[in-house]
């Protein structure tokens, strides 16, 4: 019986605080004053904050005159021995620091009742820095430094002492914090695993036979761009001709050069009906199946870039980066898709190319800017116009 009485002022007391909060009312004005583009990522986690503590916006009764200033967003860059050793290679040979000033005022009944000033820096992103765009780690310190002014604002004003919530944190374009690395990978290899199924199903589409086989023909040779992208240990193997690690996508029938062009034929030498748009569909179907997923994870989620979801912006810069890759690195063997793709269509390598960045750019450009809502038509035209090619063979 005798927590009753503390039960009931524990009670008295969130009831309090509640009341205090309902009666929080504000408008808030941002001012970027050096033109940064900041203003908008700002006003809205400002604005969560104030929310999330029950605060509402634009009420007439008891209202907060909230000025958030961006005084000046500063950048330096250090070396990041760490990332360049383990993850990155000479894409994580630095690091960006932002340093964010930035003044909040606040005026109730025309009078002044709280005015700060913070100077913030946000963490150090060390592993695979190159991932991190320099305006995303500016963003994110300018997010960081007005969540943090309003939560001081808050303290100074609210009657529940420190209990302030803060809303979830900013997310980053593709890693928001340096763990996130994890999830992004599996991603990544998720989108390789829709590659190869995309092979698989659209042989079984045509009549053919596919297998997953490992192809002692598929090799790369080490050269700068894979200590740039991966990391200085392997230094030493420069100029090596190295195995490629995954598997690779076998079917029962293959392009034989001729001088009347390319002859298809199975595994017994006969002509295979219909083999030109088939072995084209094939070759370029690990390329659809990424784009097809692209597609329904932007339509799915149009503001994939806000959202804390690390696995899925892996798999979605997995198949941005595997097909680019093969734009650069995919004419190096017989086997290798682009350059099947080329005999079957019989194009020059830069058309082939255009072909399959086209639709990539476009993605990339919505992924960034969700609200350019008529991109979404043009990339999908973008991902139709090559599969229409490749059926018309």
């Amino acid at each position: 019986m005798k927590k009753t009485p503390t039960l009931l002022l524990t009670m008295l007391f969130l009831f309090a605080c509640a009341a205090a909060h309902a009666e929080c009312a504000y408008t808030l004005r941002v001012e970027d004053v050096q033109n940064h583009g900041m203003g908008d990522a700002a006003q809205r986690t400002a604005a969560q904050t104030l929310e999330a503590n029950g605060c509402l916006s634009g009420n007439p009764s008891d209202v907060f005159t909230l000025t958030l200033r961006i005084e000046a967003i500063d950048t330096d860059r250090r070396i990041n021995a760490r990332g360049m050793i383990l993850a990155g290679g000479l894409s994580s040979a630095t690091y960006l620091n932002a340093h964010v000033t930035a003044t909040l005022i606040a005026e109730q009944a025309g009078a002044d009742v709280f005015s700060e000033t913070l100077t913030y820096t946000n963490p150090p992103r060390e592993l695979y820095s190159g991932w991190y765009r320099a305006r995303s780690i500016k963003k994110h310190a300018v997010e960081d430094t007005a969540q943090k002014l309003i939560i001081r604002f808050l303290r100074d004003r609210a009657l529940c002492g420190d209990r302030v919530n803060a809303p979830p944190g900013a997310n980053g374009d593709l890693l928001t914090e340096d763990r996130d690395v994890w999830p992004v990978l599996g991603g990544g290899f998720t989108g390789v695993g829709f590659h190869e199924a995309g092979h698989l199903i659209n042989a079984r589409l045509t009549g053919h036979d596919a297998r997953i086989r490992r192809s002692d023909d598929r090799t790369f040779e080490a050269q700068a761009d894979t200590l740039a992208g991966l990391s200085v240990l392997f230094a030493h193997r420069l100029g090596d001709d190295m195995q490629f690690p995954f598997p690779d996508a076998m079917y029962d029938f293959s392009s034989v050069p001729s001088a009347a062009g390319p002859q298809y034929l199975d595994a017994s030498g006969n002509p295979v009906s219909g083999g030109r748009s088939d072995h084209a569909l094939i070759a370029y179907s690990g390329i659809l199946y990424q784009n097809l997923t692209n597609e329904y994870l932007l339509t799915r989620h149009p503001d994939l870039i806000d959202r804390d979801d690390p696995f899925k912006k892996g798999i979605f810069f997995g198949n941005i980066l595997v097909p680019a890759v093969y734009t650069v690195r995919g004419y190096s063997d017989a086997n290798s898709d682009l350059w099947q793709l080329q005999q079957d269509l019989g194009w020059d390598r830069w058309a082939v190319n255009a072909m399959v960045l086209t639709p990539l750019a476009l993605d990339m450009y919505r992924y960034y800017h969700p609200e350019k809502k008529k991109l979404r038509r043009w990339a999908r035209i973008a991902k139709a116009v090559p599969l229409i090619i490749v059926l018309s063979q």
